[in-house]
């Protein structure tokens, strides 16, 4: 199901907290465990993994039991999405200097894009929780909910992440969507969390 831009304020509203402490407390984790110098090491792309995998961990570690939340989903063993009130799911993603998020065109992320059906939870949104850093790349500046647009870079919409949400005008979305070149059912296989423990068996993880 999609929702307009003020239909998702309304619902990730109770969650605006808990979803920014995910990404300031993964940014801190970053520049608390490697030094100035380890930093210097990392590129733009590989800074951009590590803090992922740290908003990922921190929203493992924070949002697990949280009223509203199911967190996380796992692919391929590895955490991906993480779903709010059985309406909408959110991944993490670094943005651009123009805030859009930047992807390797996967058939995940094609399915992802396109808002196809994913197994065991169906009916809900895919969005993006967004973060930009500032211009010296040693803070992030703007922290917001995306939807992506199926075909192009630039986001349908940008909610910033604050704790004002209102004001915003409704918007119909995708009334132009292009429809998955694939059976959208093959495009993406979630594991549900009882599947957890098969998948880190599976890669070499107890």
């Amino acid at each position: 199901m999609l929702y307009t831009k003020d239909q998702v304020a309304e619902i990730v509203a109770p969650h605006v907290h808990n979803l920014r402490e995910c990404v300031n407390g993964g940014w801190c984790q970053y520049r608390r465990d490697y030094s100035a110098e380890l930093r210097k090491v990392h590129s733009a792309r590989a800074r951009a993994s590590v803090v992922h995998d740290h908003i990922v961990q921190t929203a493992v570690r924070n949002l697990e039991g949280v009223p509203g939340i199911r967190v996380p989903l796992y692919h391929s063993g590895r955490p991906l999405l993480i779903e709010i009130d059985k309406k909408l799911t959110v991944r993490f993603k670094k943005l651009d200097n123009e805030r859009r998020p930047r992807n390797i065109m996967t058939r995940q992320q094609r399915g992802l894009l396109a808002q196809a059906t994913l197994p065991h939870i169906e009916g809900t949104m895919h969005l993006v929780v967004g973060y930009e850093l500032d211009q010296l790349q040693q803070n992030i500046a703007h922290i917001s909910l995306l939807c992506p647009h199926p075909t192009r870079l630039s986001p349908l919409w940008d909610l910033p992440l604050d704790d004002r949400l209102n004001g915003f005008d409704s918007m119909p979305l995708f009334t132009h969507a292009t429809q998955a070149q694939d059976n959208p059912a093959n495009l993406i296989t979630i594991r549900p969390d009882a599947a957890r423990k098969e998948g880190r068996e599976r890669n070499g993880n107890k």
